[in-house]
């Protein structure tokens, strides 16, 4: 727990952390996350909403999804899978790079963003797509039982 003294020196050092104060400074800093190539401003291929919405409509209208998942939990799916082609596209252009060193740290980065959002894309795609995953597992046991049912067959006819 801390002391008093400590959220007031806490407070007093937070009035002097208040980021760059120049025109100059703010413009170096709006540009941090550009420099790996993910951001959407000031590339050259900027986050395409339409495209987003195009997926939105296709996964609405796919019969294989769950009729419980909600508009947002449909937007979020194709928004990390749209990120993800961001992502891969990225990497490729890092690949076709003559910085190596500069690129080897560029991918570092964007591998720790691409596992967020395959983190993300694997989680609501579960949410999404449950009928199909339980269909594939009673296939499954329905598989397993039919085997276990010629092998008893196959010892009973001995």
């Amino acid at each position: 727990m801390a002391t008093q003294a400590q959220i007031e020196a806490n407070r007093r050092n937070a009035q002097r952390s208040t980021g760059p104060r120049s025109a100059q400074g703010k413009a170096v800093s709006s540009r941090n996350a550009l420099k790996y190539g993910i951001e959407p401003t000031g590339l050259l291929v900027p986050v395409d909403h339409e495209h987003i919405d195009a997926l939105v409509e296709t996964i609405l209208h796919d019969p294989t999804v769950s009729h419980l998942a909600g508009e947002l939990e449909i937007r979020n799916y194709a928004t990390a899978k749209y990120h993800l082609d961001r992502i891969e596209f990225a990497v490729g252009q890092l690949l076709e790079s003559e910085d190596t060193v500069d690129s080897l740290r560029k991918m570092v980065v964007l591998s720790r963003f691409e596992s967020r959002y395959t983190a993300t894309e694997r989680q609501l795609h579960r949410r999404l797509y449950p009928p199909v995953r339980r269909l594939r597992s009673q296939i499954r046991n329905r598989k397993a039982i039919l085997s276990e049912c010629r092998l008893i067959r196959k010892n009973l006819l001995k």
